[in-house]
């Protein structure tokens, strides 16, 4: 499940509802499904619109035209999919009349018919009750059945394609503009991925969009709830020749989706660029709104707008470069770096230093991770002291560093660090002994594991023994499982030896001597009561066989 959109899921109480009425027609059911607004449901509620009771059909429209509110219009082509699909088997015989439901009912159903009908019937498995349904949809003058014709727009029934595009031809209308912008991802999705070619019908509608008397609907679908719609909005009315370019941009950098804040960003570079070319001097606004983009939380702004600064703004780049060099970002510091070596070049080594040394423990993490991205073997020494500081991300800092400049030096800072009491630091310091596994005492390890069994330290010691020389990682592994009396270190030491035997599939090996083989046999020998025979017999071959 974890590979399926959250929205896409139904939830275990829906679930329960959905038996419940399948089970028991039940118009209180209905209403509890609507109020859950799981469009999810939807595929399931299908069935009844063919109920026997007139009420229960009521219930049915109007549970689905609920849900399709809220459903995105992004989803509706997963719904479209999700609807062809046969039901469970403990649903099968209530849904039998929608799978039979034939194109000649859906032709003569009245013209009062609930439009929910029309548009699930536009979503049944037979190309021919499609083909129907979208005549049926063509007739609706209100442009509620834009959507559903742009989903038919895609079928793989040429005929059904055909249909659709000469209804929907016929209503690129002003009076449809709210459809087709709340529709404008089923209509851009088209565009080189359709199955025809839609680029006219699509050029079409965006020049529709693009009217004047369009403008305040555009206007109105910058507050809408779905990101693409909004992003797509404030696209248009930026190409507009009235536009506040300013306002729109502010507007867009203060939105709640990253996608359109990282939009803006881009548009803000390529403006400046055009206002540099038209004028001699830059807007001082562009100043402020670049600003504004340092100021936001993502880290992504924040760097293009030290590349703005830097290329536009020198003489004012300055401050917020060196203020960038003590970014809690990795990327923001190199950025900030990488820019501050033209405009004015320090040395970083000593910038670093004096943070360090200034007494200020707020920065002092910042400062030993930048002293260890722009320092040599010789600054390890200064970043050594501070192995034992009170600060979690300050012991983080000094492992990390110390693994970029002189990790064998301080093979002992990181073993001491792998018995560290917070997680994080016990797990960067694994990251680092596993590269030089033939620097540690593999007897010290294998203690660590027997005497502290329950903990993330015995996690990590175990990945770092798993990684030693083939046979010593065999023989590290087998002398834990049978010394130790806890299973939970058994189910992990038997979950690396699965692992062992693969990697002895593909992974050359020395040669195994005569006392190792009878060293490692006896220690499968006393394990014979975790070790499964299948596993036993597995790693004794593979021993002989190598011995050989």
């Amino acid at each position: 499940m974890s590979g399926i959109k959250k929205s896409r899921r139904i939830s275990i109480g829906v679930e329960y509802l959905l038996d419940q009425l399948y089970e028991q027609e039940s118009v209180e059911i209905f209403v509890h499904i609507k109020e859950s607004g799981e469009f999810a449901a939807i595929p399931y509620l299908k069935s009844f619109l063919f109920s026997q009771s007139p009420e229960i059909v009521r219930a049915a429209e109007n549970a689905i035209s609920d849900l399709l509110l809220q459903c995105p219009v992004s989803e509706l082509i997963w719904l479209n999919e999700r609807c062809r699909e046969i039901l469970p088997f403990h649903y099968q015989q209530r849904g039998k009349a929608w799978i039979e439901l034939q194109p000649e009912t859906v032709l003569h159903w009245s013209n009062d018919i609930h439009p929910i009908q029309i548009i699930m019937a536009s979503f049944h498995w037979d190309g021919y009750v499609r083909e129907v349904a979208v005549r049926r949809l063509s007739q609706f003058q209100n442009g509620s059945e834009i959507p559903w014709l742009l989903i038919r727009l895609n079928d793989w029934v040429s005929p059904i394609r055909f249909k659709a595009y000469r209804a929907l031809k016929q209503k690129i209308h002003i009076r449809n503009i709210e459809y087709f912008i709340q529709s404008i991802w089923l209509v851009q999705r088209l565009v080189g991925r359709g199955k025809e070619h839609h680029e006219l019908l699509n050029t079409q509608i965006q020049q529709l969009i693009a009217q004047p008397e369009a403008q305040l609907a555009v206007t109105h679908h910058l507050h809408s709830p779905d990101v693409y719609i909004r992003k797509f909005c404030y696209s248009m009315m930026l190409q507009t020749e009235a536009a506040d370019q300013y306002f729109l941009l502010t507007s867009a950098l203060q939105d709640q989706a990253l996608a359109i804040r990282l939009w803006a960003a881009r548009q803000i570079d390529r403006m400046i660029e055009l206002d540099q070319c038209s004028s001699e001097k830059i807007s001082d606004q562009w100043l402020d709104i670049v600003y504004m983009m340092l100021a936001d939380h993502f880290p992504a702004l924040r760097r293009l707008a030290l590349d703005i600064l830097s290329y536009h703004f020198p003489m004012q780049a300055e401050t917020a470069l060196i203020a960038g060099l003590l970014s809690h970002n990795l990327t923001i510091r190199e950025t900030a770096r990488r820019h501050l070596s033209k405009i004015k070049p320090i040395s970083y080594v000593e910038y670093y230093l004096d943070q360090i040394w200034n007494g200020d423990e707020s920065s002092l993490a910042i400062a030993i991770a930048g002293l260890g991205e722009t320092g040599s073997a010789e600054d390890a020494e200064v970043i050594a002291e501070y192995k034992d500081h009170t600060q979690i991300k300050v012991r983080k800092a000094v492992l990390i560093a110390l693994s970029k400049l002189q990790p064998t030096a301080y093979i002992d800072v990181f073993s001491q660090a792998l018995e560290d009491p917070q997680p994080s630091v016990s797990k960067i310091a694994k990251h680092t002994l596993i590269q030089y596994t033939y620097m540690l005492d593999r007897e010290r390890l294998i203690q660590i594991v027997l005497h502290r069994p329950l903990s993330y330290i015995t996690q990590n010691t175990l990945r770092i023994l798993f990684n030693f020389d083939f046979w010593q990682s065999l023989d590290s592994l087998l002398r834990i499982l049978f010394q130790t009396e806890h299973i939970i270190v058994q189910n992990m030491v038997k979950q690396l030896l699965d692992s062992w035997i693969t990697k002895a599939n593909s992974q050359f090996r020395v040669e195994l001597s005569t006392e190792m083989k009878q060293q490692l046999l006896g220690y499968i020998d006393q394990s014979t009561n975790v070790l499964d025979q299948q596993k036993r017999r597995t790693l004794e071959w593979i021993i002989q066989f190598d011995s050989k």
